[in-house]
């Protein structure tokens, strides 16, 4: 593909995240490119499951030098069972433990603004903002 088609087809999966399908995938101050997917379940009676799905949710970054690519799949996932709601958040989770482990993440300083309350995670006791961690990566 052309180099000009490429950076439209970059354009719209970043869009994805920043402010489409998988908005919860979202990791405030990186940039990732995406694309989610719910599929029906085929029945083997014939045709498809109503109420059974496949969910996924596939990303790359961080951007503009992406050196991952992390496909999250979700089989009979209960609701939300859309691709980015279901899978976004699984995807942050790792993606961040990655970042923060490459040294690409650092923790929120108070002195900086306000993060977006939609990728932000409040502190249990205080409520107040804390920096997304995975519970994997926590000292506590």
């Amino acid at each position: 593909i052309s180099e000009a088609t490429a950076d439209t087809l970059i354009m719209l999966l970043e869009a994805v995240v920043d402010s489409g399908t998988a908005t919860k995938a979202r990791i405030e101050g990186l940039r990732v490119a995406g694309k989610t997917g719910t599929a029906q379940k085929i029945n083997p009676e014939g045709g498809y499951h109503s109420s059974l799905y496949y969910s996924t949710f596939v990303a790359y970054g961080p951007l503009p030098d992406p050196k991952w690519v992390i496909l999250v799949i979700l089989d009979e996932p209960q609701s939300p069972y859309f691709g980015g709601a279901a899978c976004g958040p699984i995807y942050r989770e790792i993606f961040t433990g990655l970042m923060l482990r490459e040294g690409n993440l650092s923790p929120r300083t108070d002195d900086e603004p306000e993060p977006d309350p939609a990728t932000t995670v409040t502190d249990d006791l205080s409520g107040s903002p804390a920096p997304y961690v995975p519970a994997a990566y926590r000292s506590e």
